[in-house]
């Protein structure tokens, strides 16, 4: 092995291992907070990447060194090597990684979704109707072996060192026959149409299961009927009483209506499932063309009301004040 075969693979040790350290110590050595050892007079160790590469135990070196130099002449040669990156130069100058230099950051949002599931969005239509009319021919196992010996003919060529002007013109024009037709293509977005109109799997076991279960209640209920009929020591209209009372609990109730009391200028919506019981609220309802309108409840006849209740408001206090004026005569 030569000397730079040696360096490279020193520089390949020295890339892997460089985060780990006492790899292969046999006793552990207590850690400040800050990850250097105990009882050491130095903060800051240095060991060239000569001595390091050249080492019999670079593991040793590794785990008692705080940072790896390249600045002595021996090293220069490792420095300029395209194995050395700036990313290893980072951390040969600090091997100890305390808790104080490991810090949340912010990774990018990425996708999670199945790749598969992002490279069918991509697909149009007419790509997925031509796949799944050949999915379809290829559940007969006759038609799935021809489609396959088909897939091997004269244009399957990958020739090499051809001009693009061909290239185009060849894809163009030599293009193998599709195992399907254009009619069954177009079948196939009523096939889409068709499953995509069908409820979701979990909608249609629940509506299976209510279905099952009227069923079953209804079978019970007929069985206690004929029971309840076979008897002779009951009359025909207490029979009738006790089965119309069966079916009557065995029919699912519809919900009842709703009744919202209010105070007195306070305005409920009215929505399905509610009755107005307000009489005011009914008026101004009537009034706003939300029901059928009264006779003289227009706002014509409304204004015509107020104005003739004025009028005579106003002629009998004039009375009034004449009878007065007269007494005081």
């Amino acid at each position: 092995m030569t000397r730079l075969d040696q360096c490279t693979a020193s520089h390949k040790l020295l890339k892997a291992l460089i985060k780990l350290i006492d790899v292969l110590r046999g006793t552990k050595q207590k850690r400040h907070r800050d990850g250097y050892e105990d009882r050491a007079t130095i903060l800051r160790k240095v060991s060239s990447a000569a001595d390091f590469i050249w080492s019999d135990s670079p593991l040793e070196i590794l785990g008692s060194v705080t940072s790896i130099t390249f600045d002595d002449a021996a090293s220069l040669h490792t420095k300029d090597h395209s194995l050395t990156t700036e990313e290893v130069k980072a951390l040969c100058d600090d091997l100890r990684v305390g808790e104080g230099d490991l810090g949340k950051y912010d990774t990018p949002a990425t996708d999670t979704s199945d790749s598969s599931s992002d490279d069918s969005k991509d697909e149009d239509s007419d790509t997925k109707a031509e796949i799944l009319a050949c999915a379809k021919k290829m559940l007969r196992k006759k038609q799935r072996e021809q489609i396959l010996d088909d897939a091997y003919n004269k244009y399957m060529f990958d020739d090499e060192g051809l001009p693009i002007w061909f290239l185009e013109e060849e894809r163009r024009h030599r293009q193998p026959i599709k195992p399907v037709t254009k009619e069954d293509i177009a079948a196939m977005p009523e096939k889409f149409k068709e499953i995509n109109v069908r409820p979701a799997k979990k909608v249609a076991d629940a509506k299976a299961q209510k279905k099952r279960a009227t069923t079953r209640k209804l079978e019970k209920v007929r069985k206690k009927a004929n029971s309840i009929s076979d008897q002779a020591d009951i009359s025909d209209r207490s029979k009738r009483k006790l089965i119309e009372e069966l079916y009557e609990k065995a029919t699912p109730k519809r919900p009842k209506k709703e009744f919202v009391v209010v105070k007195k200028g306070v305005r409920v919506k009215a929505g399905k499932g509610k009755v107005l019981v307000d009489r005011r609220m009914k008026k101004d309802a009537r009034i706003r063309g939300m029901g059928k309108p009264d006779k003289g409840s227009s706002k014509k006849g409304k204004k015509v009301k107020a104005q003739k209740g004025r009028d005579s408001a106003r002629s009998s206090g004039k009375k009034g004040n004449k009878g007065k004026m007269g007494m005081h005569d």
